[in-house]
């Protein structure tokens, strides 16, 4: 937020806005008092981590305040704000606004959006934006509102003029597309002209006659044509060389001519991938979306810790910047260079709040050893030992599994359960720090040797093993064994053990031997 009288920097308190270069005074409920524009959308997924749907909706906030449409998107509008300081401008704004733009990638958003916005929509004008999805999937209470795919070519555009439409500028929004494509040829016009002045000038002094050049609007356009098309073509040479960075920036100006951006969003593409550097412990999971955006996932492992970078940004040339807080709260940042065969990596950390933290890197991937994402592996040996010996769920977050909360426990209100990404693998913890009491896994990956035998629960040294292990109402600790029925590939099996247990039912009135040994 910046002071409408000078730009400086604001500094709020109490609901006031203080410019601190020239002192003037406005309250939040009135900052925003012309709001045109309001985007809903989703700013964080279940793991904290920044969505598409975020990068999507900055993009749109950037086309639309280039535009001059007063654009509340909360994360840089309301950049610094928390509290009830950022619920009241944010709800003010929202009232004050005559547009909802709703942008989802998944059907689960969209109908939170709805929920959470569905008292504004008979007073406002509503246009939903998805990507990523088919329309079908749009709820139905917001798919009788036309919606619009921001993954088609020229969608930004029909955005902006429907906005432009709605705000009564009608004019605007019929003349944009062609002021795109004239601005360029202006130039060239008043370039041509002063050069045809220049020349009949020097005509005229050299010869005594008028050489000035009168250049016909036709003439103009064609010769503009004639330069996309020679720009274009150089940078289709390029692609066919292999030469993407020459090509790059060449078709990041073309944006709009011919297939140009279809081009630039192939190249980015192909650097979409999995990069790894086991020499440095660093790993790079680099990842594109439509309409040019991005996200990474950096990966440091060392000394048995791994630190975790998961950001997000827009492409705009061959170099992409990153503005970091990882896994352990350092701060800096990544720059994502595009050469020639190359993909380069550099990393900056500028504020260092741990003692585990990535020191400054420059590392160059070759493209050639490119790779998806490796699937991280587990085995029972693995499992057993994090039941055995103390491991928490940031532990197993270290190691780099994703690991999404499924259930916290009503009866206990602290205990928790969790499951790693991708896998049908369960982890019970009371809080993310307290060591993980129990797993729950098929019997094929946990007791693959005892399948075709009688459920009853057993112990592998000191670990007592349930098959067929059943939850007692919601909570996820299965007090015993439904049933003695022969284990197959797919039965449950719990393991865990009196020491992993009585961790966590400390303070309670019963005990492991409580619990599996009466």
């Amino acid at each position: 937020m910046k002071c409408k009288i000078c730009n400086g920097t604001l500094s709020i308190a109490d609901g006031i806005c203080i410019c601190t270069s020239c002192g003037n005074k406005s309250s939040l409920d009135d900052y925003f008092e012309n709001i045109d524009v309001y985007i809903c959308y989703i700013d964080n997924d279940e793991n904290g981590r920044r969505t598409k749907d975020s990068i999507i909706s900055q993009d749109i906030y950037r086309k639309f305040e280039a535009k001059k449409i007063n654009t509340f998107y909360s994360r840089i509008t309301a950049d610094g704000l928390v509290g009830d300081d950022f619920e009241k401008i944010s709800f003010s704004a929202l009232i004050k606004s005559k547009i909802l733009v709703i942008v989802g990638t998944t059907k689960t958003y969209f109908e939170k959006l709805y929920e959470k916005y569905k008292d504004f929509f008979t007073d406002k004008i509503v246009i939903p934006v998805f990507s990523g999805i088919d329309a079908s999937q749009i709820p139905q209470n917001i798919s009788k509102i036309q919606a619009l795919n921001y993954d088609t070519i020229g969608s930004d555009v029909t955005l902006i003029n429907s906005v432009l439409n709605a705000l009564g500028r009608k004019d605007e929004a019929s003349s944009r597309e062609l002021s795109i494509k004239k601005s360029n040829k202006k130039f060239l016009l008043i370039f041509l002209c002063c050069l045809s002045i220049l020349a009949g000038v020097v005509g005229y002094i050299v010869f005594g006659t008028d050489l000035i050049i009168k250049p016909t609007v036709s003439e103009v356009s064609d010769n503009v044509s004639d330069t996309y098309l020679e720009d274009y073509n150089a940078a289709i040479s390029h692609i066919k060389n292999n030469e993407p960075k020459e090509a790059i920036e060449i078709l990041s100006k073309l944006s709009g001519y011919k297939d140009s951006d279809k081009q630039l969003q192939l190249i980015y593409d192909k650097y979409a991938g999995y990069y790894k550097d086991s020499e440095k412990g660093i790993s790079l999971h680099f990842q594109t979306y439509a309409n040019f955006g991005s996200s990474i996932e950096v990966d440091y492992f060392s000394d048995g810790n791994n630190i975790k970078i998961t950001e997000s940004a827009s492409l705009t040339s061959n170099e992409i910047i990153y503005n970091f807080n990882d896994s352990e709260n350092n701060q800096g940042i990544i720059t994502i260079s595009l050469e020639n065969k190359v993909l380069k990596l550099s990393i900056k950390t500028d504020e260092i709040n741990s003692e585990n933290y990535i020191s400054n890197q420059e590392i160059a991937f070759d493209l050639s050893e490119k790779s998806d994402k490796p699937i991280l592996s587990l085995d029972a040996k693995t499992l057993f030992s994090w039941v055995k010996t103390p491991t928490t769920i940031q532990d197993v977050k270290r190691l780099g599994y994703e690991v999404i909360l499924e259930f916290s426990s009503p009866r206990m209100d602290i205990y928790e359960y969790y499951k790693i990404k991708n896998t049908d693998i369960q982890l019970a913890s009371v809080w993310e720090s307290i060591n993980i009491s129990s797993i729950r896994a098929s019997a094929d990956l946990l007791i693959p040797e005892y399948i075709g035998q009688p459920g009853t629960p057993f112990y592998i040294e000191d670990v007592l093993v349930i098959p067929n292990a059943t939850a007692y109402g919601n909570t996820f600790i299965p007090w015993g064994s439904e049933n003695n029925a022969i284990i197959k590939e797919d039965t449950p099996v719990l393991i865990l053990t009196e020491k992993s247990v009585n961790a966590v039912l400390d303070g309670y009135s019963v005990s492991f031997n409580d619990l599996y040994n009466n």
